[in-house]
């Protein structure tokens, strides 16, 4: 249980949802009722506070006394910045000409300097993610980490994201085994400021494209001669009423590292 409330603790939530069943009801436009609270096991409470157009404003995560508070700044129903109140960096989300998200940049907030890293998105026609960069940033330049592809069902359902270093060697693979039944994804319960591990997944434009939740993610992690370094599986399991999540479970498995195992739940309220 230690991993995954640590990264709780650190503002880092995890994934959701459960088994797809045959002739499911069709996902509403949008959703009926805005996301307040979730209570986490441990006593950690995430709490959500909304603009009057109800685009989030921040997300409180705390435990007692202690709390970690994430800024939202919009403009025009674009989010423009996303950081942690305390921390001294941002994430600046640029878009293109259509409203594509096409850059989120990790950058000093007030101090001049070129440190960081950045995410670049490309686009299929039907505006799902197709590839994805990942670049450190620093005084020397910008240096390529890895390009992440994806691989999409006939129903545009995400299967399998594939992650090649910059010599174009395969790192990771992410398979998507099983999804929920239709339910709003809210990216804010999953996605932090920081660099989450499921990175390639846990993006905003990729989470915002989904009208189901992963339920059953393998990772695969190879060494640089194709064999597996590691195999950790990700189950999600989640209460879902009238398309909205109202209880998650969340459950890490690994054979090759059994310090990863966890698992841990919290409840949703509106």
């Amino acid at each position: 249980m230690k991993s995954i409330l640590l990264l709780l603790i650190a503002s880092i939530v995890l994934p959701a949802c459960q088994g797809v069943e045959p002739n499911l009801p069709e996902l509403p436009n949008q959703p009926g009722k805005l996301l307040r609270s979730i209570q986490w096991e441990a006593n950690l409470q995430t709490n959500f506070n909304y603009h009057s157009d109800s685009s989030v404003k921040e997300r409180i995560d705390q435990i007692g006394a202690n709390a970690q508070k994430t800024i939202f700044s919009w403009n025009n129903r674009k989010l423009t910045e996303h950081a942690w109140e305390n921390s001294i960096y941002k994430n600046v989300y640029t878009y293109n000409a259509a409203g594509l998200l096409t850059s989120i940049r990790n950058r000093y907030k007030e101090i001049p300097g070129n440190n960081g890293y950045e995410f670049q998105f490309q686009y299929q026609g039907s505006g799902l993610v197709k590839e994805m960069t990942y670049s450190q940033i620093n005084e020397a330049g910008t240096r390529l980490v890895s390009r992440a592809i994806y691989t999409y069902s006939p129903q545009n359902e995400l299967q399998l994201i594939r992650s090649y270093n910059a010599d174009g060697v395969l790192q990771v693979e992410l398979h998507i085994e099983a999804y929920s039944a239709p339910c709003f994804v809210n990216p804010w319960v999953f996605i932090s400021p920081g660099l989450h591990p499921l990175f390639q997944l846990y993006a905003y434009p990729v989470l915002a494209s989904l009208k189901k939740l992963p339920a059953k993610i393998k990772q695969l992690q190879f060494n640089p001669d194709g064999s597996v370094l590691s195999t950790v599986t990700y189950f999600n399991r989640a209460t879902i009423i009238d398309f909205h999540i109202t209880k998650l479970e969340m459950e890490t498995q690994s054979a090759t590292s059994p310090t990863m195992n966890a698992k841990t739940s919290g409840s949703f309220r509106y």
